[in-house]
């Protein structure tokens, strides 16, 4: 296998894991204001809310996904024999950069961004459910 097509499929995963963050951002703003806007029915707060955690959860999902694979390609990329007679700093210095996150990092951060929207969708819900008593 080639070290360059290896360090672009690295870097591809790091680019699409931008663009999932990018994507819960934009879909979980976009969720609170359609639960905000004024003068609707009360359910449709609850189910944004029930239909945002299932996206929170397939959307974690598919990161936890790409990071697997960006460390297997990080994996096969120290395999690989050309890679193994280069200079070992310029290694070093290089797969500090490619080398994938930790999950443990990614999860606290999706957590809790999907309990900032998930509570703003029950606040919400709970101000629409007053109004219809009333």
């Amino acid at each position: 296998m080639n070290q360059n097509y290896l360090i672009t499929q690295i870097v591809g995963r790091s680019d699409t894991l931008l663009y999932f963050w990018l994507v819960l951002v934009i879909v979980g703003i976009a969720v609170l204001a359609m639960a905000a806007r004024p003068n609707q029915h009360g359910a449709l707060a609850r189910l944004l809310f029930f239909g945002f955690a299932f996206f929170a959860i397939t959307h974690l999902m598919c990161m936890q996904w790409i990071l697997k694979q960006w460390d297997a390609a990080v994996t096969a990329l120290q395999k690989i024999d050309s890679w193994k007679l280069g200079n070992s700093e310029a290694k070093a210095d290089m797969l500090t950069v490619l080398n994938v996150p930790a999950f443990e990092w990614v999860l606290p951060f999706h957590v809790a961004f999907d309990a900032f929207v998930l509570g703003g969708l029950w606040w919400l819900s709970r101000k629409c459910t007053r109004t219809e008593v009333k």
